[in-house]
């Protein structure tokens, strides 16, 4: 995943965000998608190593606090509105990205409906 390399592109901002979830969208609806390492492993923590939960949590961590510098960025130079609030729309946005992973594991998914949610999960934030 391209993750880290999408959420740090210069400027920092809204973009970042809206290509990382895409990116996700896109493999989702792909034929060969079979969730994420990370989120499954995240979903079965009793039956994983502390050492393998710990640096998974660290890898998560990082992840959101990539997505909260964007939101960061984006509010700060205008790309979004200053009434979002940062952490708040970090915390949907990274549950949306589980979720939609979670989902995205089921051999009968509805790749219409994970390409609608898709397209709504953007549109809470205010511009």
């Amino acid at each position: 995943m391209r993750t880290a390399e999408i959420l740090s592109q210069e400027p920092l901002g809204i973009q970042n965000v809206e290509e990382f979830l895409q990116d996700r969208i896109d493999y989702a609806l792909s034929d060969n998608c079979y969730g994420c390492l990370l989120v499954n492993t995240v979903s079965e923590r009793e039956v994983v190593s502390k050492k393998i939960n710990d640096k998974i949590d660290k890898i998560m961590a990082n992840q959101e606090s990539l997505i909260l510098k964007c939101n960061d960025a984006a509010i700060k130079s205008g790309q979004i509105s200053k009434n979002n609030n940062s952490r708040a729309l970090t915390d949907y946005l990274s549950c949306f990205f589980r979720g939609l992973m979670n989902m995205a594991k089921s051999p009968n998914k509805n790749k219409a409906s994970l390409k609608n949610m898709g397209t709504m999960a953007l549109s809470p934030i205010e511009r």
